[in-house]
């Protein structure tokens, strides 16, 4: 299983050129899956599932 990412964390979505900051995590028990909110600052917030890490969208690594 995917290790859920903080709040603050950064991620990249597939196909979009910005970053998203993660603003919270929580279980849904309908989908049976974590939600992850997403802030894009002016352009709004979304959601993705944890079950779409590596697919929908990517962890922003930080190296030196």
């Amino acid at each position: 299983m995917n290790s859920l990412p903080e709040v603050g964390e950064r991620i990249v979505v597939y196909g979009l050129p910005q970053k998203a900051k993660v603003t919270s995590v929580y279980w849904d028990v309908t989908s049976f899956d974590w939600i992850i909110n997403l802030d894009w600052g002016s352009d709004g917030t979304s959601k993705v599932k944890l079950h779409d890490q590596n697919k929908i969208w990517y962890r922003v690594l930080k190296t030196n």
